[in-house]
């Protein structure tokens, strides 16, 4: 495998294995606008860290398949299939 032609560095990795490389800035923060909004909406959407496993029957009101939502995006994508998948939590 050659070495990218922009990098003057030796390539020394393993064949088919590639270092990640990012060039964008990941400060981890939320802005101004998304604190205020996580602030308010938590009380209502959110479920607090118990320490132990949680009862999402009691949670939900109701006994039904479970999706974890891993949260890429900005939840339109996620509002769309909830809208539509309401055999779901």
């Amino acid at each position: 495998m050659a070495a990218d032609p922009v990098d003057k560095k030796p390539f020394t990795q393993e064949p088919g294995v590639r270092k990640v490389r990012s060039f964008v800035l990941r400060q981890g923060r939320f802005t101004p606008a998304q604190q205020r909004a996580f602030d308010e909406l938590w009380p209502r959407f959110g479920l607090d860290y118990a320490g132990q496993p949680r009862d999402f029957d009691a949670a939900f009101g109701r006994h039904a398949p479970r999706v974890l939502e891993i949260g890429f995006g900005n939840g339109e994508a996620l509002r769309f299939a909830a809208q539509h998948d309401k055999v779901r939590d």
